[in-house]
């Protein structure tokens, strides 16, 4: 989050976020409920399935393009070389090498 919103508006974007948590709970957890109680348990996974598919789509078209430089410059893919190398405890002299 912090690598795509600009530092003013990170507290509602989290606020939207986090409301998105708050109403799976009070709705989804419910509404599966149901659907198991009168169809079975099997009956939630077709549902589920169409949900994450919607959203998938939703996100596609939603969500902003990386470049290569976004890629690069975010917070995780700085951190990625130090995770392969810490099988030969070379991270300390990979963290010099950018200095």
């Amino acid at each position: 989050m912090a690598d795509r919103v600009p530092y003013e508006r990170r507290g509602s974007v989290l606020d939207l976020v986090e409301f998105g948590w708050l109403l799976s709970f009070i709705i989804a957890v419910p509404l599966a409920g149901f659907l198991i109680a009168r169809f079975g348990w099997q009956a939630l996974f077709p549902w589920l399935a169409i949900l994450g598919l919607m959203a998938f789509a939703v996100l596609l078209l939603m969500l902003p393009k990386d470049t290569k430089r976004d890629i690069h410059q975010s917070g995780m893919m700085k951190l990625l070389p130090c995770h392969y190398h810490l099988s030969t405890n070379s991270c300390s002299d990979l963290a010099r090498d950018d200095d």
